[in-house]
């Protein structure tokens, strides 16, 4: 027992005696440290329609790709009176409502008494190969970030996932 509490001692003394890197200068090459590394004012985004996304949903690729390994992140813009049929993603997306009332629901199946009201300011973390629908009563702005490769299936489109 003497020598559990001696190792143990000697951790944490060891612990605290370890050098603090040095934080105060920046790198020799960085004359003057930018205000913002990457800035994107609303009239740069490039708003995009995919014919293979119902409804003329548009989406804008502010950073990456889902498509594609790495960070992205994206904003996605969703006309008013939009029924979004059950479907899952195969990774975690964190999605931030930046406009209208986003209504979800959670389940295999279209269920008017599962849906939720997501306020505009309102963030949530969207779960990987969890089924939901959504729809709109106006125009709703949704800003998704996460890690691709990240793809979107329609349940009704994969029996396996029924």
């Amino acid at each position: 027992m003497k020598l559990v509490i001696t190792a143990a001692s000697l951790a944490l003394v060891a612990g605290t005696l370890r050098a603090e890197p040095d934080y105060a200068a920046p790198p020799a090459f960085y004359d003057e440290p930018p205000i913002a590394e990457w800035l994107i004012e609303e009239d740069d985004i490039d708003w995009q329609t995919n014919p293979t996304v119902p409804n003329g949903i548009a989406a804008a690729m502010l950073l990456g790709n889902p498509a594609e390994a790495g960070p992205f992140l994206m904003r996605v813009r969703i006309p008013a009176g939009t029924r979004v049929p059950p479907h899952y993603h195969d990774t975690v997306r964190f999605v931030r409502v930046l406009q209208g009332v986003w209504r979800m629901g959670e389940g295999k199946e279209w269920d008017d008494d599962r849906l939720t009201l997501v306020p505009p300011g309102t963030s949530y973390i969207s779960a990987a190969w969890s089924r939901r629908f959504h729809v709109t009563d106006e125009e709703v702005v949704l800003e998704i970030s996460g890690m691709g490769p990240s793809g979107t299936w329609f349940v009704a489109d994969r029996p396996e996932a029924q």
